[in-house]
């Protein structure tokens, strides 16, 4: 749902890039909303790549908009492989909205700073840290 990321993949040789409608968070220039919401149910995907605002042990990963909360969820749902992109600035963080739990990811692409608590964390829930 993220416009940059569509602009970097439209770059790559034969892509085929689809993006739902809906509204546009102009703060992380990315899409969210009912329609979207509605059009990611009925897709399949191999990879789900979740950008987080924030992950807290209690709370886990979330967000500050209820709807792209519910997007993420739905894509993360039809999904074989849950990524989160995360730096260790969200480390602590934690947001309004519940996305998913530690448990519910496969992997993590980090800035290579995340603590020593956490990747335990990560650790015991199998999840792969890149």
């Amino acid at each position: 749902t993220g416009l940059s990321c569509a602009t970097e993949l439209a770059n790559l040789s034969r892509p085929t890039v689809m993006l739902p409608g809906g509204k546009l968070n102009r703060y992380s220039q990315s899409v969210f909303g009912f329609s979207a919401i509605r059009e990611l149910q009925d897709v399949n995907f191999h990879q789900a790549f979740l950008g987080i605002t924030g992950y807290h042990a209690a709370a886990g990963f979330s967000c500050g908009i209820r709807d792209e909360a519910i997007l993420k969820q739905t894509a993360a749902r039809q999904s074989d492989q849950v990524i989160v992109l995360m730096d260790s600035s969200k480390i602590g963080v934690k947001c309004s909205f519940h996305i998913c739990g530690l448990q519910d990811i496969d992997i993590i692409v980090s800035d290579g700073m995340l603590p020593e608590e956490f990747l335990m964390q990560c650790r015991r829930n199998q999840v792969e840290v890149l």
